[in-house]
């Protein structure tokens, strides 16, 4: 055999198990290394993380995997070939992109254990240098902050491209497992490896279930707490900025940088709402605008009282929140029931046409027509897939994120416009509070509103109130009033209660989308679980009525 060729085969057999190996343990302590260093970043009292074996591995593996690049390059041009060359350049490719990925994170990590050091001798100089600054030296030496935040930055660009790369390679592992395991069971002529994928299925949907909910309630619980936060240091009257940047070090990841970003723009002179406008992943796009209108109203301190208990109650499980739960159970339900159809349709249907043809006779018609529709799923399956998969995890996604009535489907049915007025009319009381005159109420509405249906109505009610007409009636004639409401708020504005009938229609009107929302999901999941059960029926009836006919045709 040619050394060449021999040479190949061993390369092709070591580099494999060394990639998978040497990955996961860099990865693995890559993310400890970064756990720590966020421990110690978020605490001064704990000691520095000592990382010199870690940056002398990162070193080693940098120079390993430029290493193993060149390798696999040079096995393209100076190894021949065998007869499936397309499979061998792919490979190749693989392990290329495989090395790169690695390579673009042993460097990162070098990188920060150079920051580490560097930031280290910098509190060293600010704790124990000279009380009065030198005449020479550098001109101009970055603070401890600084450092501090760049080490942040790095650290935290580390640990998501390493977490990201890290769960990758655990369910392409896990996937090529499961499938190799299934080959050789099926060879064997057993079926448990079919029974296995669905299995893997079952397994698969109900972690993606519960991770969805874990990462929603996290995010809400952080939205609640940075709500709360900012309500007690405004009450208290505390530096904003200031307390802001010192609370954002307790907190680990991108929500560090996105708090200690607001902070950093409020110490430049921006207002709150502008700060955490340019941070839109910290807190909703209607709470942004009601502290906007607090902050013109002057009332902010209990605009952010009245924000953080609304959240904090939504955290209790609401009817939004409830009914996004049963969404995501019914597309589950779906998942799953459509994986187990094919499985039968690849599996057990082929067994069936061979027994029927043996015996030469014809499938039921109801076994045909569920060959038929499954085949139409298949053949426009990329129809399908994205619409009953990617497009119901968005849309589950941005309900527990945003909001049901945050969302963009919300908007187009028209509910989002009805739950924008309960928040108008809170805005309103702050404006009556405050005894402000309505055009400076509407007009950061008018300027900042994220939706353009809203803005545009308040732009007409904001010239109509200009012009004279009555707020009220004016609220009314765009659609954002009825009647009765009109009728209500005239009445309590002459007899001097306009701030409580602000806040109770408020919260009649949210008490009522609760109500209507709660009968809504009593009404349409049980339509739901029905059409599955006429579904999991019709199926059935196919699987179990060509036994029957080959019964009766036998008998």
């Amino acid at each position: 055999m040619n050394p060449l060729i021999i040479i190949q085969i061993i390369g092709a057999v070591t580099i494999g198990p060394i990639l998978a190996i040497g990955s996961l343990y860099q990865l693995v302590w890559t993310r400890r290394v970064i756990r720590e260093l966020r421990e110690w970043l978020a605490k001064n009292d704990v000691p520095s993380p000592d990382v010199s074996a870690f940056a002398k591995f990162n070193r080693f593996a940098t120079m390993t995997w430029c290493l193993f690049i060149f390798l696999l390059a040079a096995s393209i041009s100076l190894l021949p070939m065998p007869q499936n060359q397309p499979e061998q350049l792919v490979l190749t490719f693989v392990g290329v992109m495989w090395c790169l990925i690695q390579l673009a994170i042993s460097y990162p990590s070098t990188t920060v254990c150079r920051s580490l050091e560097k930031l280290m001798m910098a509190q060293q100089l600010a704790n124990h240098g000279p009380s009065e600054p030198a005449t020479w030296g550098p001109p101009e030496i970055e603070s401890v902050e600084t450092l501090r935040e760049r080490f942040g930055r790095q650290i935290t660009s580390v640990s998501n491209s390493a977490s990201a790369w890290l769960y990758f390679l655990v369910a392409s592992f896990t996937i090529i497992g499961l499938f190799v395991l299934v080959n050789a069971i099926d060879q064997n002529g057993s079926s448990l490896g079919p029974l296995l994928i669905i299995g893997g299925v079952f397994v698969g949907t109900a972690m993606l279930v519960l991770s969805a909910i874990r990462w929603t309630s996290r995010f809400q619980a952080r939205r609640a707490q940075l709500l709360w936060f900012l309500a007690l240091t405004v009450r208290k009257q505390r530096p904003l900025a200031a307390e802001l940047a010192t609370w954002a070090k307790s907190h680990p990841g991108a929500n560090r940088e996105r708090l200690l970003a607001v902070a950093q723009a409020m110490s430049q002179g921006s207002t709150l709402a502008d700060a955490l406008a340019a941070q839109p992943k910290l807190l909703p796009e209607s709470t942004v605008l009601s502290i906007r209108v607090a902050e013109q109203t002057g009332m902010l301190s209990d605009a952010l009282r009245d924000l953080d208990l609304r959240q904090t109650k939504s955290l209790r499980g609401d009817a939004v929140n409830s009914a996004a739960g049963s969404c995501l159970y019914l597309w589950a339900m779906m998942a799953v029931g459509a994986n187990i159809v094919m499985y039968l349709m690849y599996f057990i249907v082929p067994k069936f046409k061979a027994i029927f043809h043996g015996f030469g006779t014809e499938l039921p018609s109801v076994t045909v027509a569920l060959i038929n529709v499954a085949d139409f799923f298949v053949s426009y399956w990329f129809v399908f897939l994205p619409l009953f998969f990617f497009v119901p995890l968005w849309m589950f996604g941005e309900a527990f994120t945003r909001g049901w009535s945050e969302t963009r489907l919300s908007w187009w049915l028209g509910f989002g416009r009805r739950a924008e007025v309960p928040r108008l009319l809170r805005r309103l009381h702050d404006a009556v509070a405050a005894k402000l005159p309505w055009q400076t109420a509407l007009q950061p509405m008018v300027l900042h509103h994220h939706q353009t249906d809203i803005r545009g109505r308040l732009e007409r009610v904001l010239g109509r109130v200009t012009a004279g007409m009555g707020i009220w009636t004016a609220l009314r004639e765009v659609g954002l009033l009825n009647a009765r409401d009109v009728g209500l708020l005239e009445v309590a504005e002459r007899a001097g209660n306009l701030p409580w009938a602000l806040i109770a229609l408020a919260q009649a009107k949210e008490r009522r989308m609760v109500h209507r929302r709660r009968v809504a999901e009593a009404v349409c999941v049980p339509i739901c679980v029905i059409t599955f059960g006429l579904l999991v029926g019709f199926v059935c009836f196919g699987f179990v009525m060509p036994m029957v006919k080959l019964l009766n045709d036998l008998s």
